[in-house]
């Protein structure tokens, strides 16, 4: 009876050390990268501007006839490395728009 207890126990010890062993064998490390460097554009520049503030060439253009029948809300410059623009938030009722015009009063994209 203790040999077949000692040999079952034997048996189990080895089985054990060689899941471990085997466990141990398949881990392998993650390859190495190379570190890559992330380039990033800087954000857009959002500043609030007051309606009465705006360049005279918008003004104009939101005072023509297009857009008689609509309200300018809010403004803001927005300044980005490839453009500058003034995003112009309009209301006519209920209904709303948003426009995106350069110093001079011309549409932009």
């Amino acid at each position: 009876m203790k040999r077949l207890i000692l040999s079952v126990c034997t048996l189990t010890t080895l089985t054990l050390m060689t899941i471990v062993s085997h466990a141990q064998e398949t881990v392998t490390a993650p390859p190495a990268t190379s570190v890559q460097q992330q380039v990033t554009q800087p954000e857009d520049q959002k500043v609030k501007v007051e309606l009465t503030a705006l360049p005279d060439g918008i003004k104009k253009t939101l005072a023509s006839d297009s857009f008689k029948d609509w309200t300018a809300s809010s403004a803001w410059q927005i300044k980005s490395n490839t453009a500058e623009y003034y995003l112009i938030e309009m209301k006519k009722g209920e209904e709303t728009t948003t426009l995106k015009l350069d110093s001079n009063g011309n549409k932009v994209g």
